[in-house]
């Protein structure tokens, strides 16, 4: 039975029925009246044939018009139920639908960054679009469907059995013949759809790879490759897409068949049933749309077993998502404050810290670091050398995997994540700028500041004059990820929003790397800005950006090798010594 119902992809459905729980009523109450609906017709359907087969010369007119007049009531309220049932459905539907939406797009925001990096976004795209649209056709018409044929195999069994048993068990035979052969594309229909799903999701990856390169696709005069990728994405798209649609073909043309056979075909037994005088003709006509119905039901309980195959790939790839745990909240006790720093207790300090993206290969290696309240410290090293991901471990994108890192004397782990990450403004390398106007950005900083305070920000950020000189100032529109701004005008507005925000904690990863000059000078003059009490922690690879820094750390494979001052650091002639003469020269 098991096994039966997983067929029916039932289990997936009682899955997605847990979004329907504030509408259950009017849904299933819905269902029902729907369902019912169909059971009805097939039985004034009968009223009116076998009216129609006695009527006689002899039967006065008004028994015509009082029959008819019957049938069009039967007729009216069988309407009505439907209407009633379909409205009722479709509003509990939507709200499930939304409610699904809602609860998906939240797991995807409270995803663990491991598992965002572990696919390409194209697949998230993928996963929240069209397998969410198929996912949620599982609790829209399967369950109709099934009750509908449960209520018309069951009464069709039960009235057609009291009146021509022979009827029944010759409609039986030929839907449960139709059944099996529809049993027979299960396994292959869900086998295609699984690969196509999965075929979607790489196609819509390589498209968004090439919206997002777009520019450098042209630079390089990649045009022709990457359509030829896109193009090789979308020929495994369309070759899957026409196995799964020759399954679709064949489950229709079963199910036209079937019914054919089965409208038709008790027909014609049932009028052998009269030849042999075991019935009358309008007896036959009273049940044979039951009769029918009870072959088309059994076929049709095959057709539904093929076409949730269709849908059951879509609801796993949903339900990952949504079965998947979020990113952990500490269980240690929140309602204490933590403690601002001061009286012998560091800012921030990596206890024996080490840590992987791999747990077998460490970035981080037993690192031990200690930065004072009110310290400027920079962090330069070799590419690859975690120097990032100190800043990333700190604002508790990822835990350390041994060892313990301690911000104002707390231990990270006893520190729930929005209060963490509320102690820092933070800026990345490649700063992202959302849909909206300059000061909408800005103000992502701290939502509730004001229009003036979202401008002293800006001042202070060195970008206010460049927002002002734009047609419509500070509601000047951002294009797609800062796209008609310059790489320095899209790092002093992030600069500015992390200025609003402010926070006791401010970290800047590469905020000048591939600036030209001027642009960096005003980096660097915003950075300078920052009140002497402010903890700022900039990585750098451009040593201007952090030769005023109150001490330097210098990073390999994860350790740190040197620290110091600019002066001392040169003094030693080590490793920062060797970086500083490369971009300073000599005199240095």
């Amino acid at each position: 039975m098991k096994k039966i119902l997983e067929s029916l992809g039932i289990d997936r459905v009682t899955y997605m029925l847990r979004f329907l729980r504030k509408t259950a009523w009017p849904y299933g109450l819905g269902a029902v009246l729907v369902a019912s609906t169909y059971l009805l017709t097939s039985i004034v359907l009968g009223r009116l044939y076998a009216g129609l087969a006695s009527i006689t010369p002899e039967i006065h007119l008004g028994v015509y018009v009082r029959d008819l007049g019957v049938s069009l009531l039967w007729v009216v309220g069988v309407v009505t139920l439907s209407s009633v049932g379909t409205w009722l459905f479709r509003r509990a539907v939507s709200s499930g639908d939304y409610s699904m939406r809602r609860e998906l797009s939240d797991r995807l925001a409270r995803m663990p960054l491991s598992r965002w990096y572990g696919r390409h976004s194209g697949e998230w795209l993928s996963i929240s679009g069209r397998d969410a649209d198929a996912a949620a056709e599982q609790y829209k018409y399967p369950l109709i469907d099934l009750i509908s044929t449960a209520i018309e195999f069951v009464g069709g069994i039960v009235i057609v059995s009291a009146a021509l048993p022979q009827l029944t068990l010759f409609s039986a035979a030929v839907g449960l013949f139709y059944f099996l052969l529809a049993i027979g594309l299960r396994r292959r229909a869900r086998a295609h759809w699984s690969k196509l799903r999965e075929r979607i999701g790489e196609a819509t990856s390589v498209f968004s790879e090439m919206v997002q390169g777009r520019a450098l696709i042209r630079v390089l005069g990649l045009r022709r490759c990457a359509e030829d990728r896109h193009e090789s994405a979308l020929d495994d798209v369309f070759g899957f897409g026409k196995k799964t649609s020759n399954v679709s073909i064949a489950n229709q043309t079963l199910g036209q068949l079937g019914y054919t056979v089965a409208y038709s075909g008790s027909m014609l037994f049932g009028l052998l049933l009269i030849n042999r005088g075991a019935t009358t003709l309008p007896a036959l006509l009273a049940v044979w749309p039951l009769a029918k119905q009870i072959s088309f039901s059994l076929q049709r309980f095959g057709m539904m077993i093929t076409e949730a195959q269709m849908r059951v790939t879509a609801v796993d790839r949903v339900r990952e998502v949504l079965d998947a745990p979020p990113e952990p909240i500490h269980k240690a006790n929140h309602s204490r404050p933590i403690a601002p720093a001061g009286n012998g207790v560091a800012a921030v300090e990596f206890r024996g810290v080490t840590f992987g993206y791999d747990p077998n290969q460490p970035v981080v290696q037993e690192l031990s670091l200690r930065v004072e309240p009110g310290e400027r410290l920079g962090i330069v090293g070799e590419s690859g050398g975690a120097k990032s991901t100190l800043l990333k471990l700190m604002i508790g994108f990822y835990a350390p995997q041994h060892g313990e890192l301690c911000i104002h004397g707390t231990p990270s782990a006893s520190i729930p994540h929005h209060t963490q990450r509320g102690l820092f403004g933070y800026v990345s390398q490649r700063p992202e700028l959302v849909r909206g106007s300059v000061a909408y950005n800005i103000r992502l900083g701290r939502p509730s500041a004001t229009d003036e305070e979202v401008v002293e920000a800006a001042r202070r950020a060195y970008a206010h004059e460049f927002v002002s000189s734009r047609e419509s100032g500070y509601e000047s529109e951002v294009g797609e990820k800062g796209a008609n701004m310059s790489g320095g005008e899209r790092q002093r507005v992030a600069i500015a929003r992390a200025l609003l925000k402010d926070a006791p904690f401010y970290l800047f990863d590469e905020p000048s790397a591939a600036l030209d000059g001027n642009a960096e000078e005003y980096i660097s003059r915003a950075l300078a800005s920052l009140p002497d009490q402010k903890t700022v922690i900039t990585v750098a690879h451009r040593l201007a950006t952090i030769r005023e820094c109150d001490r330097i750390v210098v990073f390999e494979s994860g350790r740190i090798v040197e620290q110091g001052s600019h002066d001392e650091l040169v003094a030693m002639g080590g490793r920062y010594s060797l970086l500083a003469s490369r971009q300073f020269g000599a005199a240095e």
